[in-house]
């Protein structure tokens, strides 16, 4: 189904198009997405301990990878050490007894705390080599560590050590498991971070069955066929899926279809579809809810497929067509949300009729490439007032604009670089009304009649909010270089739901200089996003936004002048995911037993640190 290869860059997880190479760049953290093994050059996928190809020990320092022979080298003599190196074990060790396993995660967890860049150090792994056997009071004493656990020659785990395990509040690697059994996967399920089996290559229905209740990130990087009953149970996995080897060919609809859909999986990537069949098309409906479903690799789009495709998406982007027939126009024209049609450069009065005029119409018509616009579909004069998204058109002419003119009701343009005097003044006195998105690319002449008429007939959008603005910069700015550069809001005091969820899409940080108030919703829209978070003025922690906000993953920082209640307190110690900074200042203020809690959660920070800067 795909037209192009794609791979996921090992630094970031950003899925890219095109096969991995040494030139190849990721287009969110631009480092290069080809990391070889230092053995046998195999691409590595993921941070593991061991290389997938040939099996030799791997050893990682930052986002690069070195071999086991060099794993102990002087850290200080290396140009890509960082504060997580300072605070990594990696040990060759046959045998671990709990009370000597119990000294190493102190010493491992002082490092952390040591740390200039905490957040960095917190990244921090525990590798353990030759070791074979965990036992339950083993498990029990790794589990207190503060980074992620790498057991790369653990080849089997019994299900009491992973229940205890499964407290753990960072990743767990067991890239060395070739058996993973229902009872071991239903305990590892309960963890709340990362779980990485690269050595498995199927999973059983049952297996499968216990793992979808995963709510963290599950990668399955060795796994290249699973049977129907499990690729149908592994779809519906609460968390993110990872699962780069998986043989395209030979892999179930509903899973393919949970893969290209799921936001932050695959699904920018929907674009590389060239054709879909109907039962694949309900498919992707189905998992996508109200995700924008992005298809602009179909060339072609029969009316059966496209009345599967009618959903609650809030867009529909179908770029790549460039002609419409009467009976896929008319299943189009059924979709509520936004309808981008880019790729059409030449459309008939009979496609935008029923485009348009169907009893759900699209709530906004895209279409930047028609150069001409048919007007005898206009609607009738008196009838239902049409508000029209044609932003790509253009009105060369007078002639043109007199037809234009005649439209009952809101036509949208984003330039305005064609509009005379004339042409102005032919619009003012049409039925229709005319909003240029873009002030700037009108004549100065032009823009400064239309701003002095009292005719609102052609006018410009209301000026955007600092919200609106960032939006469409999310929407519109490639992410080349997003990871690194942070949003902030300077003025933003309110946020919906939706623009939450939009907002959350960048994967730099977010940061809110006004005091906000959030409701669990918007929370909760926040929470489930990608981006870094960070409030710089915050007057009141809300118990119910409180409740969504522990369960972000990223780093957030609450400052300000609130007050922290012993219901927050206990809401915050039980944050298992993410790292949350709260203003220390208003952490002093609990009694000594608050305090004492809220420090025993590790991720929890609420002490002053060098360049604390809040309320």
């Amino acid at each position: 189904m795909r037209s192009e290869k794609w791979h996921r860059c090992p630094h970031c997880r950003t899925i890219n198009p095109g096969q991995a190479g040494p030139d190849f760049n990721c287009s969110v953290c631009r480092q290069r997405t080809r990391c070889p093994c230092p053995a046998c050059g195999g691409l590595l996928t993921d941070h593991s301990a061991i290389c997938p190809h040939c099996r030799q020990a791997v050893s990682w320092r930052g986002n690069h990878p070195h071999s086991s022979a060099t794993a102990l080298f002087d850290r200080q003599s290396n140009q890509h050490a960082t504060a997580a190196d300072d605070a990594a074990y990696e040990l060759s060790i046959e045998s671990l007894s709990p009370e000597l396993a119990r000294k190493l995660i102190q010493r491992h967890n002082t490092s952390i705390s040591n740390a200039e860049n905490k957040n960095v150090a917190a990244r921090a792994p525990i590798v353990l080599r030759r070791l074979k056997n965990l036992s339950p009071e083993l498990a029990g004493e790794l589990r207190y560590a503060l980074g992620s656990i790498h057991l790369p020659d653990v080849s089997h785990v019994r299900a009491e050590a992973a229940h205890r395990l499964a407290t753990h509040t960072s990743g767990l690697h067991f890239d060395g498991l070739i058996e993973l059994t229902p009872d071991v996967a239903a305990a590892l399920a309960k963890h709340a971070g990362r779980l990485s089996f690269g050595n498995l290559e199927t999973i059983s229905e049952e297996v499968a069955t216990a793992l979808h209740k995963h709510t963290g990130t599950l990668a399955l990087h060795g796994i290249k066929w699973l049977g129907d009953r499990a690729a149908k149970a592994l779809s519906l996995h609460f968390g993110r899926l990872e699962m780069d080897r998986l043989d395209e060919a030979v892999t179930q609809p509903c899973l393919q279809a949970r893969l290209y859909s799921r936001n932050n999986e695959l699904r920018p990537f929907t674009s590389s579809l060239t054709t879909i069949t109907a039962d694949f098309a309900e498919l992707l409906r189905t998992f996508h809810g109200r995700l924008p479903l992005i298809l602009d690799g179909l060339r072609h789009l029969d009316a059966a497929i496209a009345r599967e495709l009618i959903g609650k998406a809030a867009a529909l982007s179908l770029n790549g067509l460039q002609n419409l027939t009467p009976e896929t126009a008319t299943e189009l024209g059924r979709f509520p949300g936004q309808l981008l049609l880019n790729g059409i450069e030449r459309v008939t009065d009979t496609i935008m009729r029923l485009l348009t005029q169907g009893p759900t119409p699209p709530q906004r018509l895209s279409m930047r490439g028609l150069s001409k616009m048919p007007t005898e579909w206009f609607p009738k004069a008196g009838g239902t007032e049409w508000d029209l998204h044609l932003f790509g058109l253009a009105v060369p002419s007078v002639g043109s604009a007199r037809q234009l003119a005649g439209f009952p009701g809101k036509l949208h343009v984003d330039q305005g670089n064609w509009m005379s005097v004339e042409v102005l003044e032919v619009f003012q006195d049409g039925s229709s009304r005319l909003v240029i998105h873009d002030i700037e690319s009108v004549p100065p002449d032009v823009r400064a009649t239309i701003k002095a008429s009292r005719n609102t007939k052609v006018s410009f959008p209301p000026p955007k909010s600092e919200l609106a603005h960032t939006l469409d910069r999310i929407r519109l700015t490639p992410s080349t270089h997003a990871a690194s550069e942070p949003i902030h809001l300077q003025t933003t005091n309110r946020l919906t739901w939706q623009q939450a969820s939009q907002l959350t899409q960048w994967p730099g940080t977010i940061v809110f200089h006004q005091d906000i108030r959030l409701d669990a919703k918007t929370a909760r829209a926040l929470a489930g996003g990608r981006s870094d978070l960070e409030f710089r003025n915050m007057s009141e922690l809300q118990s119910v936004a409180l409740h969504q906000l522990i369960q972000h993953r990223g780093d957030m920082t609450i400052f300000g002048r609130y007050e922290i209640l012993p219901h927050h307190v206990t809401i915050l110690t039980k944050k298992a995911t993410g790292n949350l900074s709260l203003d220390p200042v208003c952490a002093m203020s609990l009694p000594a037993e608050q305090q004492t809690l809220l420090n025993a959660n590790p991720r929890i920070q609420s002490k002053f640190t060098p360049g604390f800067d809040g309320g």
